[in-house]
């Protein structure tokens, strides 16, 4: 070899890219000799999603240790059935940093420094939890190069649902300081020879018991591997270094399998005994992608895929390890769950209570708790049991109903002998009432909140003060929550038109004015729009206080938008001054139709105040979050999209504005 090795792999190309009818054996040369012949096994790991298109296409072994080899022969057999094979290659891997010979002062300097770097990260310890996370060696410790990542990775799965066991088919011949330079060249040989993200696994173990942090990412998120085909997504993936069809494995590594296991599942509250189903994923060589297929909660290699993994040594102690894991770490608290992560109590027969359920390991005593976005506890349950199903509408204890936010949800449990299990959290989503000028709508018709009242919108008032917006949706029980206000009158400056449409009006300062047409058409000559009038009949005119005709030609009543003749910009006439508008505010309060063009000389008037955002306006937000919404004057975002959908408010409901406009809203405390 031109240099020296630790891990060799072999791969070919295959047009039928399978290894079928193919077998390679190999022997290295070390200082002590030539080794006995090994077989390189079939590559039976198996990436997913974003990481299989850049997998490589050819097919490769599983990598061999060779210790520090000079020489290498590899024997190749193809069966005579088998299609031929081509560009048979040897992948040499180097972890040992021996490629070179080496003097015996450096050799022994390499070693120390070998030996300092493998000491294990300290256990991380969670508060009076019972299981305790077992010492891990990390990437940075065991030496992962970040250059050898082939990004992007799959990802963080949502949930993490059972445990494959795997070994790597390599030597049982190493040395405790040995192993991390195994785990190394495992690395290089799945990113730089596989072409996969990472490392396949999530962990490694080796004979010794030492913990290897395998797939990057965190080692206590549901991090996406490459070990199982078809079945990455929501498992994790433990890999024992060596062979495990020739070799028993030792009390150390068994010990430390079942210490990781105990504690993994745990922090994930999933129980180590029982089924489970999973939706196979593509590459799968046993199942369609689709499939839905049973496994044991921790299950070998081999239950998923046409493989001998984890070797017979291993998967006959199977049941052994499921029980042994399933025995240790008491009390545990075993999938909590939620039936819905959105309650919104309104009467509309949806979200309207959710269902809490979680099981223990034995009889505990539990609390459930339900906390706000400012820590406060909104509602908590106890109970003893073996098991908990517990419902929620959303009340308080004191009766009323909880305030919006993105809720925590805990539950904490102790046995009789005040062993603590270690808690389990999550978040919910609670809606009880909407922000101050929300359009809503149920059975009854259109309403608006304003200062905690609900303001009738009959059909004209809606035209009039929000043109064509969508109402949010609700149950026939939240317009009870608020007191119930005057109806919500039309809104200053908005143009209606009488029977026959030939007579107009403008609604201004409480009144309603008629727009003279003799002897000067003064609608029409102050530039008004009879596509911007809401026809009414004639009797809804007669019920509206009257006010004086319009009559001038030169002055516009209160609340018309105008567009100045002298600077192109929009103003909104008000008590003998002209308001600005920005672009926001005017989508938000009028329609395209209703602004008014004016002749210089038309707008000698003092210029006020800005006329605000109209209270309720959702608005698009310009650096790709979650949307605002209007209240009180002041704007608000949304904590997440999904408390967005579950408040009610659609795109079609969004305003899109620009960064200067949107900046220029005062800012008030999240919603949620």
């Amino acid at each position: 070899m031109p240099w020296r090795a630790n891990m060799i792999g072999v791969s070919f190309v295959d047009p039928s890219h399978s290894q079928a009818g193919v077998a390679f054996e190999a022997r290295a040369h070390t200082v002590d000799g030539w080794s006995d012949w090994e077989e390189l096994g079939a590559n039976d790991n198996g990436p997913m999603g974003v990481e299989a298109k850049h997998e490589t296409n050819r097919v490769t072994t599983e990598p061999l240790w060779v210790g520090t080899a000079d020489h290498l022969e590899v024997k190749v057999t193809v069966a005579r059935t088998t299609a031929a094979i081509h560009d048979v290659r040897v992948h040499l891997i180097n972890t040992l940093g021996d490629a070179k010979p080496e003097s015996t002062f450096v050799r022994a300097l390499h070693s120390i420094g070998r030996f300092l770097s493998m000491h294990a990260a300290p256990a991380a310890e969670p508060a009076q939890a019972r299981t305790i996370q077992p010492a891990i060696i990390s990437r940075a410790r065991w030496g992962a190069n970040s250059s050898y990542l082939n990004l992007p990775c799959p990802g963080i799965a949502p949930e993490l649902k059972m445990a494959f066991v795997h070994h790597t088919d390599t030597t049982n011949s190493y040395t405790k300081s040995q192993s991390a330079a195994i785990v190394r060249g495992i690395y290089a040989y799945h990113t730089n020879s596989r072409g996969y993200c990472d490392i396949a696994y999530n962990f490694l173990i080796d004979k010794y018991g030492q913990i290897f942090e395998g797939r990057n990412g965190g080692i206590t998120k549901n991090v996406i591997g490459a070990h199982t085909g078809g079945y990455n997504y929501e498992s994790v993936g433990v890999a024992l270094l060596g062979n495990y069809a020739t070799a028993r494995p030792s009390s150390a590594m068994l010990t430390a399998l079942t210490q990781l296991l105990v504690w993994r599942l745990d922090i994930a509250h999933i129980p180590p005994i029982g089924i489970v189903t999973m939706k196979t994923g593509p590459g799968n060589d046993h199942h369609a992608a689709g499939t839905f297929v049973k496994f044991n909660r921790i299950a070998g290699h081999r239950d998923a895929s046409y493989t001998t993994c984890p070797g017979a040594y291993v998967y006959r102690d199977m049941t052994w390890i499921r029980n042994k894991v399933n025995s240790m770490g008491r009390p545990k608290i075993y999938t909590p769950m939620l039936d819905s992560v959105n309650l919104r109590p309104d009467g509309d027969t949806k979200n309207e209570m959710i269902r809490f359920t979680a099981g223990f390991s034995g009889t505990v005593n539990w609390t459930l708790s339900f906390v706000d976005p400012k820590g406060v506890v909104q509602r908590t349950f106890t109970g003893t049991g073996s098991a908990v199903k517990q419902y929620w509408a959303a009340a308080t204890v004191a009766g009323p109903l909880a305030p919006n936010g993105l809720y925590t949800w805990k539950l904490d449990a102790r046995d009789s002998t005040g062993h603590v299990a270690t808690g389990a959290s999550g978040t919910l989503n609670i809606v009880t009432t909407h922000p101050d000028g929300t359009l809503l709508q149920d059975a009854t018709g259109k309403y608006v909140i304003d200062g905690g009242a609900a303001r009738s919108v009959d059909p004209i008032a809606y035209a009039s003060n929000f043109g064509t917006l969508p109402a949010v949706q609700t149950g026939p029980k939240e317009r009870a929550r608020y007191t119930t206000g005057q109806a919500l009158g039309l809104r200053n400056g908005t143009l209606l038109t009488g029977p026959g449409g030939t007579t107009h009006y403008i609604w201004s300062d409480g009144a309603v004015h008629k727009f003279s047409t003799s002897p000067t058409d003064t609608f029409t000559s102050l530039g008004y729009k009879a596509a911007a009038s809401i026809a009414v009949a004639q009797t809804y005119i007669d019920a509206l206080p009257q006010g004086d005709d319009v009559t001038d030609v030169n002055q516009h009543p209160n609340g018309t938008l105008v567009k100045s003749a002298v600077n192109g910009k929009d103003y909104v006439v008000d008590s003998g001054k002209l308001r600005p508008i920005s672009a926001l505010a005017q989508a938000s309060l009028y329609r395209s139709t209703e602004v008014v063009p004016t002749k210089p000389g038309d707008l000698v008037l003092l210029l006020g105040t800005a006329v605000p955002v109209r209270d309720g306006t959702v608005i698009k937000a310009t650096d790709g979050g979650t949307p605002w919404v209007v209240a009180d004057g002041t704007k608000h975002r949304l904590v997440s999209w999904n408390f967005t959908t579950l408040m009610g408010y659609t795109s079609s409901m969004m305003l899109t504005a620009t960064s200067t406009d949107i900046n220029a809203i005062p800012t008030g405390a999240r919603i949620g």
